[in-house]
């Protein structure tokens, strides 16, 4: 593909998720993560991954919500479209970690990106465990 495919796809999906595009300016690669489908492999290869089955959550201990808090930990790689997980729980890949807090919950979708958001459940039950303030720092 070519470098002015690359950025016109990147601008058009942009501009689809922020709503806006900078005019006057490089784009700058920070992280490139390339996943691949290869067919026909003749070499056996089980060694290389895992399934889904075999990568269980671990439990960690973690700050959250002003305390020390004992959740999931989820490897990314691991996670498949559509699935729940519910705060406290940090997932994390190779570039980065998500703290999912008490009260919050993640959604991945078929793309592999997460959606945060509130549990209605504990905002209901437990409305004062709710962080609602969103630091950019730790975002």
């Amino acid at each position: 593909m070519s470098s002015k495919k690359v950025v016109t796809a990147f601008e058009k999906i942009h501009l689809k998720r922020f709503g806006f595009m900078h005019q006057d300016g490089d784009i700058i690669l920070d992280c490139v993560i390339n996943k691949g489908i290869v067919e026909n492999v003749t070499d056996d290869i089980s060694h290389v991954s895992r399934s889904i089955d075999e990568v269980l959550p671990e439990t960690v201990k973690f700050w959250s919500n002003d305390s020390v808090r004992e959740g999931l930990l989820f490897y990314a790689e691991s996670l498949r479209a559509d699935q729940i997980i519910e705060g406290p729980a940090i997932i994390v890949d190779q570039s980065t970690t998500i703290v999912v807090n008490h009260g919050w919950k993640s959604r991945v979708l078929a793309s592999g990106e997460l959606i945060l958001s509130v549990d209605t459940t504990v905002a209901a039950t437990e409305p004062s465990q709710i962080v609602n303030v969103q630091d950019p720092v730790t975002l």
